[in-house]
């Protein structure tokens, strides 16, 4: 047995890894509009990116 993870097992390791980014951007989406962008410390320009659902 090699210690060299396969394609596929790589592919579904990959897979993985970008859900769980996409649920925490979610996360963030979510939870941002509880609470003032100043307070988040992001640019407006960085709010209106996350907000808008075109960029997903």
């Amino acid at each position: 047995m090699s210690n060299k993870e396969s394609r596929k097992q790589r592919t579904i390791r990959k897979a993985k890894e970008r859900r769980q980014v996409e649920d925490a951007v979610k996360d963030i989406q979510f939870y941002s509009q509880f609470v003032p962008n100043e307070a988040l410390n992001i640019s407006e320009e960085i709010s209106d990116w996350l907000n808008n659902d075109n960029n997903w």
